[in-house]
């Protein structure tokens, strides 16, 4: 038997990051992941020559992101990506965010709409936008941000769980403008945290059961049984699900009902001189409808190293909740949708070389219609049962930022 007196299962940023912060007040916990290497979503990948992030791209400057940089010993390793021009394929065309996509009328009636009251407390992403702003905002760019980043529809997002910020919310320290990576790319980080732990995060390990059990909690896992007074589930929606049904059932049931769309994330790479003119940008998301991709990210654009001398690398995402069969289609079906994007908009000459598809069964949780009761089932569970936290971007934002601060307010 194993003791701990703080247990974490899941080794993605939620669980590493809390699990550093209690080692830094003296605690060390102890994490359990069931994958092979840590990082949850956040995965890099090197092949042939390319740098290939099979998650997350790239994230949001932060003090808690530079902070623990610092403390992971990552600081000289840290990449700014340049300020690059983002785009919208509208009508066949490539629009510079915002004013190329949105129009003269669209911005008299955005400032107009600044009189407006609010809406309801159930008021979608693509509502609140069409009626602050009018409905060509809400079309060309409220709807391909949410289905480009989130893979979501802006007509089920709800806008005060998406985007707290527009409603007075405050985020954790600062944030600044700039996106950052590593040099190794993303999972430098939570490689670095787990490496930093030792032999109290482990890797490779299945949980099979939690009970409660003399005022803490006996974890029957493939090393066998863990015991600890403190548990964070840090999995997963589903997983957390799937682990928290014999101990809190309003919770497991909220969670099983947390609906992440499947993803494809396609790497294709061309030759410089394949495009008609060089691409310059951080890349493009696709007013829905215009195309079968959400949107792509020109990843060489942005960090050195991401690909070879005279190659370009495009990270491309399909699928989502919009179109989730597009995300298991067969690579030559997918090689093909990216071609035409490509040669549409993009003046590709010639098709691209597919690198990698990396398909996500359940990619980014939507803090849908059903978020309100999912947060209110998790609080009145961690308050009912001392010693029980759930963390994960089903909950406190779907960003490495987000996630970042919510571990850190945890562990606090």
């Amino acid at each position: 038997m194993i003791e701990s007196s703080t247990l974490v299962l899941g080794g993605g940023f939620s669980g590493l990051v809390f699990a550093h912060e209690r080692k830094k007040r003296g605690e060390e916990a102890l994490v359990l992941d069931s994958a092979a290497e840590p990082g949850g979503a956040a995965r890099t990948v090197a092949q042939e020559g390319f740098l290939l992030e099979l998650g997350p791209n790239t994230v949001r400057e932060s003090d808690a992101l530079i902070r623990l940089a610092r403390e992971a010993g990552l600081e000289n390793e840290i990449l700014f990506a340049p300020r690059l021009p983002r785009f919208i394929e509208w009508g066949g065309k490539l629009r510079k965010v915002p004013f190329a996509a949105l129009g003269i009328a669209g911005m008299l009636r955005g400032a107009a709409g600044l009189l407006l009251p609010r809406g309801d407390g159930e008021e979608t992403v693509y509502c609140h936008f069409e009626r602050r702003f009018g409905r060509s905002v809400a079309d060309r760019l409220a709807s391909p941000f949410v289905s480009g980043i989130w893979a979501g529809d802006a007509r089920r997002l709800v806008a005060r769980h998406a985007f707290p910020t527009l409603f007075g919310a405050r985020r954790e320290g600062k944030r600044g403008h700039r996106l950052l990576s590593f040099r190794g790319g993303l999972s430098a980080l939570p490689r670095a945290l787990a490496s930093g732990l030792g032999d109290r995060s482990r890797a490779g390990v299945g949980v099979s059961e939690i009970v409660r059990r003399d005022g803490g909690f006996s974890v029957s896992t493939s090393l066998g049984e863990v015991r600890c007074e403190r548990l964070v589930v840090a999995t997963s929606a589903s997983e957390a699900a799937r682990l928290s049904a014999g101990i809190a059932p309003a919770a497991s049931e909220a969670l099983s009902r947390v609906y992440a769309p499947p993803l494809a994330v396609a790497h294709c790479a061309w030759n410089a001189g394949d495009f008609d003119r060089p691409l310059a940008g951080f890349g493009h998301l696709v007013v829905p409808g215009e195309a079968r991709i959400l949107g792509a990210v020109w990843s060489s654009c942005l960090f050195p190293g991401r690909a070879p001398g005279g190659q370009v690398l495009i990270t491309v995402f399909l699928g989502g909740t919009l179109h989730p069969e597009i995300a298991s289609l067969p690579e030559e079906q997918i090689l093909a949708s990216v071609d035409e994007d490509a040669r549409r908009v993009l003046g590709a000459r010639r098709p691209p070389r597919l690198l990698r598809v990396t398909r996500h069964a359940a990619a980014i949780p939507q803090y849908d219609g059903g978020h309100g009761a999912l947060l209110a089932a998790l609080d009145f569970t961690e308050r009912e049962i001392p010693g029980l936290r759930f963390l994960g971007n089903y909950r406190g934002g779907v960003s490495v930022p987000d996630v970042v601060d919510s571990a850190i307010s945890s562990a606090g």
